[in-house]
């Protein structure tokens, strides 16, 4: 409301009731009819920037009153005004008031706040209208009697538009007054705060011993709490509480005692400081690992909800997996295997063997399993801390994309116990008949696995496979690891159990139940025929081995049987057969090349074998005559011929 001139009067804002403005008291179709039929005096046209005025006093009795009702005589008001005037907000209180604390580190209510604020501000407009009213006063030599019992006339004037907790008598407002002018902001906060005379459990003692009833890994209800402390209370005399105070407790010491009452985990992921990080810029910076309870049930015998063990290997650019693997349970051959199959997919899009820079998985089997080697001849190696599943990636991954791609299959398992959304148990019976063996687990894990790969990354438009290619491409040469098939198979491989000794026929070893050839390459092939070696492979690909002997590594192809009959031989083989033989070739010529150079070093010193053998047998004949001699000297043998000796010799 304002005045245009001395005409009280209201806007049409504040006249009309609508969604913004509920305490109207007025229709809009009525304020209209109104208007036309000049029931009311609309002393100003409302225009851009200007609201309409209706002049109050032309209002119909029925309006006023409600008016009134709602937010009081709007003539009583007007003497109010002056004082209203000097009413300004004081930045200095909210800054006090919000910085405020108590027991602890408690915070003042918003509620407290607001009005406290209000009372400082019109503490402030007291002080103005005090300093003024004296001055007229003292000019006039008039008394100075009843000034507060005016103060008090002007602050109730304006107690509802500006709620206050300000005294309701002169004598108890200026001895407010006198304390805020002494003590300044905080002699306006109430007693209440910070004051411990109605608090039941009153000191260290008792609060140790309920936060430790509170703690219990049981999980103890309000109720039985609440009875446990008061039987310790009794006998110590102390108050009894409520279990109305154990949930208070409960709720402001969560985070020092939910640790103990619902573990650490638990307690990580609601009071645990987040770290919010940002996802790698490229592919291949951070690659995370993780096992999880495939939701899809197989017939296995007679195990109709059989469910495997999936391990799974996840770039972090954009949640793409890499590789994975499944079994009965999770060992460490099966993460083995799951970063092996990564390996080969990456070769699959690149056409090379790429490692990363950094590895997360979980601590389970590092030491038994000796995967803390594996993992750190990978990359740098960063497990998570023990029960934050947030710190990893693949956590979040196995959400709700995770199982709406297995939601397309019959077999579908549900999500686990703690999840809001149960499966149905009566869709997963009557599909039990139709339900996937084991032996067709493979073909459609590997079903499952593409889905996940071709699923759209957030809003790009693209797919994840592809969002990984095009970071991939885009990448810095320097940025990259690319690593040869023989690390691959030295970091990667599975090791035979057997030593092998590398023949002509090349390497055979056997690999479930099946004996493979390996041929030996040519440029090794004289030093390591005849040696006791080891072989390395990639389960997933026998086509090619790692060998390794004393100082001795090379990468080994399997070998192919070339037909016997002429009629057999397919288009390629002729040529491989005249490569064989023009290497067996070769390797004669070799043999003869050295032995002809060997003897004609021979040649120019003078010497052969046969002569070194020849002149070997006499210096031996020699030795031992001598030794004859000189043992029966030793003897005192008067009997010694030395000469027939000699002859002997």
């Amino acid at each position: 409301m304002e005045y245009l001139g001395n005409i009280l009067c209201i806007t049409g804002g504040e006249l009309i009731r609508s969604d913004k403005n509920p305490d109207g008291v007025i229709s809009e179709a009525c304020y209209k009819k109104l208007t036309v039929r000049k029931k009311i005096n609309v002393v100003r046209r409302a225009c851009y920037g200007s609201p309409a005025l209706v002049e109050y006093d032309s209002l119909p009795a029925r309006y006023r009153e409600a008016w009134e009702a709602r937010h009081g005589d709007p003539h009583a008001r007007r003497k109010f005004a002056p004082f209203a005037e000097r009413l300004h907000e004081d930045a200095d209180a909210y800054n006090v008031f919000t910085s405020y604390t108590y027991d602890g580190g408690r915070k003042l209510p918003d509620e407290a706040i607001v009005s406290y604020c209000n009372d400082a501000m019109i503490l402030n407009a007291v002080r103005e209208t005090l300093e003024v009213m004296t001055a007229a006063r003292r000019s006039a030599r008039l008394s100075m009697a009843g000034r507060w019992e005016k103060m008090l006339e002007l602050v109730d004037g304006i107690r509802t538009d500006y709620p206050n907790n300000l005294p309701k008598t002169a004598i108890t407002l200026k001895r407010k007054y006198q304390r805020y002018q002494a003590e300044g902001y905080t002699a306006l906060i109430h007693a209440g705060f910070g004051n411990r005379n109605r608090v039941k459990v009153k000191d260290a003692v008792d609060e140790a011993v309920l936060l430790d009833i509170l703690s219990y890994g049981n999980q103890l209800p309000a109720t039985v709490a609440a009875e446990t402390y008061n039987l310790w209370a009794e006998s110590h005399r102390a108050p009894a509480i409520t279990p109305r105070t154990v949930r208070n407790y409960l709720t402001a010491h969560a985070v020092e005692i939910d640790a103990a009452r619902c573990g650490s985990k638990a307690w990580a992921d609601a009071f645990d400081p987040v770290v919010h990080r940002l996802r790698p810029t490229a592919p291949l910076l951070l690659v995370n690992s993780d096992d999880n309870d495939l939701d899809l049930y197989f017939k296995n015998g007679k195990d109709n909800y059989y469910r495997f063990k999936l391990y799974v290997v996840l770039d972090a650019h954009c949640d793409y997996i890499l590789g994975y693997a499944f079994g009965d349970q999770v060992t460490g051959e099966l993460i083995r295997e799951a970063y092996r199959n990564a390996m080969r997919h990456i070769w699959e899009l690149t056409g090379g063997y790429y490692l990363w820079y950094q590895t997360v998985a979980d601590r389970w089997g590092l030491q038994s399993d000796n995967l803390l080697g594996f993992f750190d001849s990978l990359a740098t190696f960063t497990p998570p801390a023990a029960g934050l599943a947030r710190s990893k990636v693949i956590e979040r991954s196995f959400g709700v994309e995770w199982h709406n791609a297995l939601k397309h299959y019959n077999n579908y398992a549900g999500h686990n116990i703690t999840a809001k959304e149960k499966h149905n148990s009566d869709f997963a019976q009557t599909n039990l008949r139709r339900r996937p063996t084991v032996k067709e687990a493979p073909a459609l894990i590997a079903q499952f696995i593409a889905r996940m790969r071709t699923l759209e990354w957030k809003g790009s438009g693209r797919s994840r496979q592809q969002v990984w290619l095009d970071g991939f491409r885009a990448m810095e040469a320097e940025r990259m690891k690319p690593i040869t098939e023989e690390v691959y198979l030295q970091r990667f491989g599975r090791r035979h159990e057997y030593e092998n000794t590398v023949r002509n026929s090349g390497i055979t070893i056997t690999i479930g139940d099946l004996k493979r050839t390996y041929d030996v390459p040519e440029e090794v092939y004289r030093q390591a025929v005849g040696r006791k070696v080891r072989v390395i492979y990639d389960p997933g690909d026998l086509s090619r081995v790692l060998v390794e002997g004393d100082r001795l590594r090379f990468v080994a192809t399997e070998n192919v049987p070339l037909p016997m009959a002429l009629a057999d031989m397919k288009p390629g083989d002729r040529e491989r057969l005249n490569a064989v033989l023009e290497r067996k070739k070769r390797l004669r010529d070799e043999n003869r090349t050295a032995r002809e150079a060997r003897r004609a070093v021979l040649e120019r010193i003078g010497t052969d074998a046969q002569s070194l053998l020849q002149a070997g047998v006499m210096v031996k004949e020699a030795r031992f005559g001598a030794s004859e001699i000189v043992n029966r000297l030793a003897l005192n043998d008067d009997h010694i011929d030395e000469q027939s000796i000699r002859r002997k010799y």
